[in-house]
């Protein structure tokens, strides 16, 4: 804001601001989209490998192949119940998806820092001095 004339000053401020919301917009959407399909992928590879029945691995495959919801993991047991897995099928289902949710929550964060370095690469270019305007109109560049 500094390096802008007086009279600039608020569309100046108003460009910051457009531009704060859709950093922030467009980093959300980019974490979230990274989490539910690290939670879609590990979820799946999780039932995979189970020790569930083949019948449970596909009726369970069949039940997330558009992906997954989240939830919250002391529900699933409930959910594998009223779908008609046994209770120890569903207890393991649960295990499954608690697990995956940790993984997917690790993807994200590991996502989000190399988001966040990334953007200081682009960060290099911002001006390390003020300008200033005095009275007479001259600028005078002082290093911040």
């Amino acid at each position: 804001m500094s390096s802008v004339s007086e009279k600039d000053t608020s569309e100046a401020g108003g460009l910051q601001g457009v531009f704060q919301n859709l950093g922030s917009s467009l980093g959300t959407a980019l974490i979230g989209s990274l989490l539910i399909g690290a939670l879609s992928t590990s979820f799946a590879s999780g039932v995979a490998v189970s020790d569930l029945s083949n019948d449970v691995r596909e009726t369970v495959s069949a039940a997330t192949d558009r992906g997954v919801t989240v939830v919250p993991a002391a529900d699933v047991a409930g959910i594998g119940e009223a779908a008609g897995l046994s209770d120890e099928d569903s207890s393991e289902l649960a295990d499954i998806y608690r697990e995956s949710q940790l993984s997917s929550l690790r993807v994200s964060f590991v996502g989000l820092i190399v988001i966040s370095l990334l953007s200081i690469l682009f960060s290099r270019g911002i001006p390390a001095g003020l300008s200033i305007r005095r009275k007479d109109g001259a600028d005078v560049a002082e290093k911040a």
